[in-house]
């Protein structure tokens, strides 16, 4: 214990030492690492169900067809500012189940622009066949261009 106290002193007065630009420049490179790390954290379906709500819902996913898909590829918009959004609304998520503001039911959207990517689904293969898993039975004719809820 004497050692790593040792190591976090001499660090503090090595940090004490620097000039206030390099002091800047450090703590940026450690905020882009640490935003860069929750970006990649956020996104994984294991922090989805972190929260109590989502179990028996990722335990679906994992037995579904699409159990390779991560949660983020269907339930937010394709684009870079869909992307910033969907990552402050999940942001705003955590938060709110962290402090127990977490209601009884999720809510989840999926877009046809999330479905229709070029490595997911084309119209035809949507519109085809309705789909049956589980109890759950969907018909994505009668749903096309729409939002649909989960």
């Amino acid at each position: 214990m004497k050692y790593i106290k040792k190591i976090f002193v001499t660090i503090i007065n090595i940090f004490k030492e620097l000039k206030l630009s390099v002091k800047i420049f450090l703590a940026v490179i450690v905020l882009l690492c640490f935003m860069g790390i929750s970006i990649v954290a956020t996104g994984q379906p294991g922090f989805c169900n972190s929260c109590h709500i989502m179990n028996p819902y990722y335990d679906n996913w994992k037995t579904s067809s699409h159990s390779e898909v991560n949660c983020l590829e269907c339930h937010m918009q394709p684009g870079v500012f869909n992307y910033a959004k969907g990552k402050i609304t999940g942001l705003a998520q955590a938060v709110d189940c962290m402090v127990g503001r977490v209601g009884t039911k999720p809510n989840g959207k999926v877009f046809d622009e999330s479905c229709l990517r070029s490595q997911c689904h084309t119209t035809e293969e949507l519109v085809a066949k309705p789909l049956k898993f589980n109890s759950v039975k969907f018909d994505h004719g009668k749903h096309i261009s729409k939002v649909v809820g989960c």
